[in-house]
């Protein structure tokens, strides 16, 4: 009689799987070989197959990159007609080659998240900067452009690290971004009120911090209850 050589349950004839773990039911001929099917149980169509993660956002990717491009020329060139050069059209030139180096380069660089940051940080203050100077003066880049863009790409790397290096993932993540959220309200209040008023002080980030600091400190301590006694996974069916 068959029988599932893991669990060792003896099966009637004709059952394809064990009943208990599921485990496909090896059939035996009578010299005590094993038997295989001329075909498998399921043919799988080439054609329908699933293409994997990685090559669906570079054909993403390369989708987003054409339709970028022939905006990118479209806009060029309607300014070139219009106004015999480029006026207008350099600001949105320049946010979308900024937005294609936003979707490409965590894909070239996929499983190097500090050479991500390393191009992307840069270009931003790059983009900043070329926001105020198009016009032919600078003059919000340095008191304000500057500060800023660098308080947000450290916020942002700092929320990174946070969350990649957590054993667990989970409420703690939300919380780590609520917390940058407002270190990056405080930072944004202190640097208008330090070039406006001459003082470093803090207005209304203050009222963005007392909401946002004990939520993320309340999604902290149920983050550290729950992982103590099961799995996130487990408990949100994932």
């Amino acid at each position: 009689m068959p029988y599932c050589s893991k669990c060792g349950v003896e099966v009637d004839e004709g059952v394809e799987s064990c009943p208990l773990c599921g485990l496909p039911i090896q059939r035996f001929d009578e010299g005590g070989r094993p038997v295989f099917k001329p075909w498998p149980d399921q043919v799988i169509n080439p054609d329908s197959a699933v293409l994997p993660l990685r090559e669906r956002v570079k054909m993403a990717l390369e989708v987003a990159t054409v339709f970028l491009g022939v905006s990118l020329a479209v806009l060029l060139l309607i300014d070139l007609l219009l106004d015999r050069g480029f006026s207008w059209s350099v600001y949105p030139a320049a946010a979308i080659v900024y937005l294609w180096l936003c979707l490409s380069m965590p894909v070239f660089l996929y499983g190097r998240p500090w050479l991500v940051f390393s191009v992307l940080g840069p270009a931003t203050v790059v983009f900043v900067f070329l926001m105020d100077a198009f016009d032919g003066r600078i003059t919000w880049f340095l008191p304000y452009g500057l500060p800023v863009t660098v308080l947000a790409v450290g916020v942002l790397v700092a929320v990174a690290v946070l969350s990649a290096t957590a054993k667990r993932k989970g409420l703690n993540v939300a919380a780590f971004v609520f917390l940058g959220i407002a270190a990056l309200c405080a930072g944004i209040d202190a640097i208008v009120n330090l070039n406006e008023t001459g003082a470093f002080r803090l207005s209304w980030s203050v009222i963005v911090a007392f909401v946002l600091i004990p939520v993320s400190l309340l999604l902290l301590y149920l983050h550290v209850r729950i992982t103590k006694r099961v799995d996130l996974k487990k408990v949100f069916h994932l």
